[in-house]
């Protein structure tokens, strides 16, 4: 097991990220979620016992019920970053051939299955079969990203942590790899921490989601797990669009409508009981320059929303708020209430 607590990130004297409060299980995957520049990747780093110049931790870190020092390497674990820093004059099947990995036992009787054999099934389960003698200068982004996942296969991390390693995919193979990664979580009990873009693959391939939520003076964070009501790509997108908005033109109207949201999120039903609103209608919305529009009325002015389907607690919409188009969700309450959070499309 991996865990944090009251794990912080410091530049300088200033917490910057945190306090962070994480458990990950054997065989789970976690994913971290935000805005750009946010600092997942300062996170991650700080995961894995590295800092970046003037950066610093607080709490503490336990691998395996092992508390790990400020600055310890996290041990078995195996960093994916967004850019590999491969040789681009390396074969990439002699460099994945010279990983310290242990080939699988051969029946008695049978050849000694060898390091070339393993790496050449490795590369063919990633369709770079046929690349095995190719250079890394002449692969394709793509395909240095899943020769980059073809290392946690062939080494079997303990703990895989992986910033954006699929950025260079289409949406088909991001999928496909991600699976590949939840395969391998899943056969060797390992643990992963991912950072992501896409909410569908994140929903897609997680146990759980961390968002890390922008506020005024640090970054905050707070986890979602698949067994929330809100485990749904339209209302975590929405989600994203607002905190990338309110992050970009932080005001107190827009910071309120990010906290509401964040109650939402983390507890829909004690939400719902605690923002009654009788019959009235509500709608809470950012804009692109940042403004936040927040409405009160009897009936929605949400023009010509279609709404797509719905569940006990969330319907997805989109439609016109005055002269934007917008994207969001409505929640319903008792006696006819509704509220909606939109923002509007990109």
């Amino acid at each position: 097991m991996l865990k944090l607590r009251e794990f912080g990130i410091i530049r300088g004297s200033h917490l910057i990220v945190g306090p962070l409060e994480l458990s990950v299980s054997s065989g789970r995957i976690v994913t971290l979620m935000g805005p750009s520049g946010i600092g997942k990747t300062t996170l991650l780093l700080a995961l894995l016992g590295f800092h970046e110049e003037g950066i610093s931790t607080s709490g503490n870190r336990y691998f395996r019920d092992t508390r790990l020092a400020a600055g310890q390497i996290l041990p078995k674990a195996l960093y994916i970053p967004q850019t590999m820093p491969f040789n681009p004059n390396w074969e990439i099947g002699r460099f994945l051939c010279k990983l310290p990995f242990d080939t699988p036992p051969t029946p008695r009787g049978a050849p000694r299955n060898n390091k070339k054999q393993r790496v050449a099934e490795v590369l063919e389960s990633l369709n770079l079969g046929h690349r095995f003698n190719a250079t890394v200068g002449e692969l394709s982004g793509g395909e240095v990203q899943r020769a980059a996942l073809a290392q946690a296969i062939l080494l079997k991390p303990a703990v895989l942590v992986g910033d954006e390693f699929v950025s260079a995919l289409d949406p088909g193979m991001t999928l496909w790899v991600l699976e590949q990664c939840r395969t391998m979580v899943d056969d060797f009990q390992g643990i992963a921490v991912l950072a992501l873009h896409d909410v569908n693959a994140a929903l897609l391939v997680s146990d759980s989601i961390v968002v890390l939520v922008p506020r005024e003076d640090r970054v905050s964070t707070f986890s979602l797990s698949k067994e929330s009501s809100a485990w749904r790509p339209d209302v975590i997108h929405t989600y994203l669009v607002l905190l990338r908005l309110a992050s970009q033109k932080a005001t107190s109207d827009s910071q309120c409508v990010v906290e509401m949201f964040s109650q939402y999120i983390q507890q829909p039903e004690l939400f719902l009981k605690s923002h009654s609103m009788g019959n009235a209608v509500r709608t809470y919305m950012i804009t692109r320059s940042g403004q936040t529009v927040i409405e009160s009325h009897a009936e929605s002015r949400l023009l010509g929303a279609r709404r797509g389907p719905g569940s006990k607690y969330v319907t997805p919409i989109e439609g016109l708020l005055g002269s934007k188009e917008v994207i969001g969700f409505t929640i319903p309450f008792e006696e006819n209430g509704l509220v909606s959070f939109v923002a509007e499309r990109e």
